[in-house]
């Protein structure tokens, strides 16, 4: 049995705790069925970028259907914004206080919430892994990387990051799987925006939580982690090794034998889809071949002395 705050079921209310021109936060603002979950507002606890380069960047991908929703979250007339970006703990536990008792979900937010921030009602979080697995940074990439399926997961928030209890998982098909992360991301994050108006009857025990049906192995990615997995030495490089960095992670950390590095990002196994594609040049990398940026491809000629 789900166990939440008992004023939950009076209030019913639920706000959304994302940051400020954030794509994620965005998308679950402009997608979701407002008046199925009784949406009173978004409490930006933090800020991504500034619009217009987030804007630039979007429509330079073909991100069009993002870029709506970020311009959509920003300025709606329908919306409650609380913004505490530039406040501290005390003051965003002040906030929570306030609407002790209301369902909040988190999406698109970095700022990790302490436990006394925890106590003023039931926190869910959005994660972009099928948990317990890949938890932590990086989640869509570390689930390519190791071959697990890719989805998302609906969960009650602890102190410890990306555990509580499962409420709603979704996998998506190994085609979708396997496209481009920016593409995958926005996927997983129209389909969650859509599956948060079951939320609330999952925690009322009006409706089963929906779980993945297979075993994981719990695991838990830091940024660290991530850093070191990128890195390809010319001593040892393996093209098939190079090959799966740049399919899960589109990057790689290069190292010379004269101990030279070289950080390559974005880099694509394809060239991407639309005017973002013509940006990229193919080469190959110590026998793997990639797409690499064309505004990195002479300073990458030199580190590998072609």
């Amino acid at each position: 049995m789900i166990e939440f705050e008992e004023d939950y079921l009076v209030s019913q209310d639920l706000y959304l705790i994302g940051f400020r021109d954030n794509v994620i936060s965005g998308i679950f603002l402009a997608n979701i069925d407002r008046s199925a979950i009784g949406l009173r507002g978004i409490i930006y606890v933090g800020r991504s970028e500034n619009f217009l380069k987030i804007s630039a960047r979007l429509l330079l991908r073909g991100r069009f259907r993002a870029f709506y929703s970020c311009l959509m979250a920003r300025i709606s007339p329908r919306t409650t914004v609380i913004d505490v970006c530039n406040s501290d703990d005390a003051e965003l536990e002040k906030i929570l206080r306030e609407r002790s008792g209301s369902l909040f979900v988190v999406c698109g937010c970095d700022r990790i919430l302490r436990k006394d921030h925890l106590s003023h009602g039931v926190f869910v979080n959005y994660h972009n892994s099928i948990l317990p697995a890949a938890r932590g940074v990086a989640a869509i990439k570390w689930s390519k990387y190791n071959d697990l399926p890719v989805g998302f997961t609906f969960h009650t928030m602890e102190p410890e990051i990306d555990t509580g209890v499962v409420l709603l998982q979704e996998v998506v098909s190994n085609r979708t799987a396997k496209k481009d992360f920016i593409l995958l991301s926005d996927i997983l994050t129209y389909k969650a925006a859509r599956a948060l108006s079951d939320i609330p009857a999952i925690l009322l025990g009006k409706t089963a939580p929906r779980r993945f049906d297979g075993k994981l192995r719990e695991s838990y990615n830091s940024k660290r982690d991530t850093a070191i997995v990128c890195r390809v030495s010319e001593g040892n490089a393996n093209p098939n090794e190079i090959r799966k960095i740049v399919r899960a992670f589109e990057k790689l950390q290069l190292e010379s034998r004269d101990e030279r590095q070289f950080v390559l990002a974005p880099t694509y196994l394809q060239r991407p889809r639309g005017l973002w594609g013509k940006f990229f040049q193919p080469t190959e990398v110590w026998g793997a071949k990639i797409y690499v940026p064309v505004w990195k491809w002479f300073s990458l000629l030199r580190f590998l002395k072609v």
